[in-house]
């Protein structure tokens, strides 16, 4: 704002030196004030464009802090501060807490590299959220842990869901060619009483190691 106060001023000068002693002293006051005018104008801006950077910058931020940096999921943070929203959606649906744990990481990162680890967790967090991602969010809990919140009106739908899943999985398998099969362990809950949320997250949690424990042991055997 300032170059346009000093114009303004610069220019009145100029106007009070033509009333007295000369006869263009109205031309230079508008142009005075025409020079403030755009001075503000040009100011005002200025101020919106930087208060939109800085929010544009702030949610960058934020969604940096709540974001996987490897698969792009949602991460722990942003699970626990969703379940609050969610709980206020859902007031009137089903929710059901889903979780998967990627089979046989351990093994992949061993004997191929932690590259080829992490690249299993990307496929397998995407097909995850493609599977999910209708009804619900997906998480990265970290590692080769992930969990769904899904939002349904019926949750006997949740076996359906489990075998597109399934499907989906089978199907990167047969198309993208790799030294590695993708596998995944699933657990689910449903959330009947809000109370009883950390109950059934440990429930669904627990689910889902029985099942990975009987995938190893069915491993070993074969072996």
């Amino acid at each position: 704002l300032a170059p346009g106060v000093i114009l303004m001023s610069l220019f009145s000068l100029i106007a009070l030196e033509q009333f007295f002693f000369g006869s263009n002293w109205s031309f230079y006051f508008l142009l005075s004030l025409l020079m403030l005018v755009c001075t503000i104008v040009v100011e005002v801006f200025a101020s919106l464009y930087g208060m939109i950077r800085n929010a544009i910058q702030m949610q960058e931020m934020k969604n940096y802090a709540y974001t996987d940096g490897l698969t792009g999921l949602r991460n722990r943070r942003a699970y626990v501060e969703d379940l609050e929203t969610i709980r206020e959606i859902a007031a009137k649906d089903d929710l059901i807490i889903v979780a998967i744990d990627l089979n046989g990481l351990k093994k992949v990162n061993d004997e191929l590299g932690h590259a080829a680890g992490d690249e299993m967790i990307c496929q397998g967090g995407r097909i995850i959220n493609e599977s999910f991602k209708e009804y619900g969010e997906t998480y990265r809990m970290g590692g080769d842990e992930f969990e769904a919140v899904l939002i349904i009106d019926n949750p006997g739908r949740i076996g359906q869901f489990i075998r597109s899943f399934r499907a989906a999985i089978k199907n990167a398998n047969a198309v993208e060619k790799r030294d590695y099969l993708i596998s995944a362990s699933i657990g689910t809950c449903e959330v009947t009483a809000w109370d009883e949320l950390a109950e059934c997250m440990n429930r669904a949690d627990k689910a889902m190691y029985v099942e990975k424990r009987t995938k190893k042991s069915g491993r070993q055997r074969k072996s």
